[in-house]
């Protein structure tokens, strides 16, 4: 008798949206990349406006978000998990966004079949920094990761206390590939998504009157922040408040010599940046603050306060700072190897079943079992 094949299903249940209803941010990526690198039958679960950009077939979630909007985002990200318990048909559920929301409530539930989250966050620092005296949200982490079967971390970092495999956000692929030799020239470019967490306004201060071009390209999710940045838009500073197409973002981050990712810590401490691992497979010089190249394990230029970027430029056009990077563990050969060979253990394993009742778990088993009961 012929046994049955083995599903994955990938799950998005956040489905951020700009203010034009386009996907944005990292989960369209992942769901993009993760269909590439995984083998075997996946099936994907997510919003409709991430389905109709992938152009495959699907299980629609009912929950998008408008980014920067956290108006009832946690119980609407409770519908999509909830929702996907029911139409998944995976072996294996893959969550490849995960809001610290998802944790909660696969700390209440997470039915029989096995979890796995694709996390960039450092569940250490984030609890450490975010989270100090918030004790029971410490608890509904920590119950949430212990819950899961297992974890795909895109942190050099955070070492989770369950089994794991650590790749990086993004690979070396042919799309990459066309733009690694690409003439160089000099001066900066800040890309993707301009919202909290970034000071937009702060890298334009800190260059304008400068002899470093500066071009910052990306939707701004706030306008106070664009109006801040738009008072620094001239002589070699350029503001352009536009989503870029993949290909038009990987063509201007291969054009410019360095680019720059002005993170505030107090948000970004503990995460990844794919931006600054596409930046170098293109072979452009990263800025950054010193702690993110250190914890993602990237050499660049940097910076304890972004003042010093001019003169950081000057140092390594004088050669008095190297720059060099190693991509091997970046080619996706490696990548999908190691991945798969993570996902195969998982499936071949005897399932884990949890038989314990606890405080916390009915309320939400009854919502699911109702559920079921309806037509989605």
């Amino acid at each position: 008798m012929k046994q049955k094949s083995q599903v994955i299903s990938l799950i998005n249940v956040v489905n951020s949206l700009d203010i034009d209803d386009r996907p944005v941010g990292h989960e369209l990526k992942c769901l993009q990349d993760l269909c590439k690198l995984l083998k075997g039958k996946v099936e994907i679960l997510a919003g409709q406006r991430y389905m109709h950009a992938l152009k495959i077939s699907g299980k629609m979630l009912p929950y998008s978000a408008h980014s920067g909007v956290k108006e009832k985002r946690d119980l609407l990200i409770l519908k999509n998990y909830i929702v996907s318990l029911i139409k998944a048909e995976g072996d294996i559920l893959v969550y490849i966004t995960v809001p610290e929301a998802l944790l909660w409530w696969i700390a209440l539930y997470r039915g029989k079949r096995k979890i796995v989250l694709l996390t960039y966050n450092d569940w250490s620092v984030y609890q450490q920094n975010i989270l100090k005296h918030q004790k029971i949200r410490q608890w509904l982490i920590n119950r949430g990761l212990r819950r899961s079967a297992g974890c795909i971390v895109t942190n050099k970092n955070y070492t989770p206390r369950m089994p794991y495999v650590r790749i990086p956000d993004y690979y070396i692929n042919d799309d990459i590939e066309i733009y690694q030799r690409t003439e160089k020239k000099r001066g900066c470019i800040c890309l993707g998504e301009m919202r909290y967490g970034k000071d937009i306004a702060g890298l334009a201060r800190c260059l304008i009157g400068t002899d470093i071009p500066l071009k910052i390209v990306g939707v701004f999710s706030d306008k106070n922040m664009y109006d801040r940045t738009m008072q620094y838009s001239k002589d070699n500073v350029q503001v352009i408040n536009k989503n870029l197409p993949y290909a038009e973002y990987l063509k201007e981050l291969s054009l410019h010599q360095y680019f720059v990712l002005p993170y505030d810590l107090r948000t970004y401490t503990g995460k990844t940046s794919g931006v600054l691992q596409e930046g170098i497979f293109v072979g452009s010089i990263p800025i950054a603050p010193c702690s993110i190249l250190r914890q993602n394990g990237i050499q660049g230029l940097g910076y304890h306060d972004m003042r010093e970027i001019p003169s950081l430029i000057q140092k390594y056009e004088q050669g008095k700072i190297q720059v060099n990077n190693c991509l091997m563990e970046y080619q996706f050969i490696n990548v999908q190897r190691k991945l798969n060979l993570f996902i195969s253990k998982m499936l071949a394993g005897k399932e884990i079943e949890d038989g314990r009742k606890e405080k916390g778990s009915n309320c939400l088993y009854t919502i699911l079992q109702r559920c079921k009961k309806i037509k989605l």
